[in-house]
């Protein structure tokens, strides 16, 4: 069994603390004492900072899931977005120019491209002023969305997007906007797993370059699905942190 090291985007993050304590692991900095040994199993926990440690590890050979490079790119909504529409992973249409944003029904202003839980996030009608933005995508009215997380090339869990409550917000425009904050949560119990979300959404880790991550799919009116985004430093609790915990120890004990 390889020792498992977590190194996290914020080394008292819940998440990557919830994780160590179920693997057993140690957290590291990118700038700390630790040095690797040659039986560790280094799980990079949304961290895009390549450690001073970096190359001892990989003079070892050593395994680390998560290239800091990749979640660099991963972790930017632009760069995400570019990456997968070059390998051919379906994505809403995007572009970082105001002027051809005008042309979407409804779009999405992205304001923060390494933002979460719906930051920076605002929802314009065609016709209205747009703000200056690094990103702007078109709105997919959408049938469902989901979260799968997806591990070394598995599905090993998945989540539908439901309202918390049965009270929508009064703003029509920001109820377009399902985060945590408007009344939105991802719920597994008796959910039917679709085979192509989770396709799309194992393609889209692929194309990334990333051994693991949560994506973000979501299936228009007509069942057609598209990525938005993939996270790489996943809220945890419940069935979620069994998920990865049973995971990861068995990607260790290999």
């Amino acid at each position: 069994m390889k020792r498992v090291i977590i190194y996290p985007y914020q080394l008292y993050s819940e998440s990557s603390k919830s994780l160590s304590n179920e693997v057993g692991a140690t957290r590291v900095r990118a700038e700390g004492n630790y040095k690797p040994r040659a039986n560790d199993l280094i799980v990079n926990w949304g961290n895009s900072k390549v450690p001073h440690w970096m190359g001892r590890a990989i003079d070892f050979g050593l395994s680390i899931l998560n290239n800091p490079l990749s979640v660099a790119r991963a972790s930017n909504k632009l760069s995400t977005l570019r990456t997968l529409e070059n390998a051919g992973v379906p994505t809403p249409q995007f572009t970082a120019d105001r002027i051809t944003a005008n042309d979407f029904s409804v779009v999405v202003v992205r304001g923060v491209l390494n933002g979460n839980s719906g930051e920076g996030i605002q929802i314009f009608e065609r016709g209205q002023a747009l703000p200056l933005a690094p990103l702007y995508t078109e709105f997919i009215p959408q049938k469902a969305e989901y979260r799968v997380h997806v591990f070394k090339g598995e599905v090993i869990s998945y989540a539908k997007k439901q309202r918390k409550d049965n009270n929508p917000t009064e703003n029509e425009m920001q109820e377009k906007i399902r985060s945590h904050n408007n009344g939105w949560v991802f719920r597994k119990e008796g959910l039917r797993r679709i085979e192509r979300v989770e396709n799309i959404a194992k393609s889209a880790v692929s194309a990334l370059g990333l051994d693991f991550g949560g994506v973000d799919v979501v299936m228009d009116n007509n069942g057609e699905v598209y990525v938005l985004e993939v996270n790489t430093a996943i809220g945890m609790e419940g069935s979620t942190l069994e998920a990865y915990k049973n995971a990861i120890l068995q990607y260790a004990s290999k």
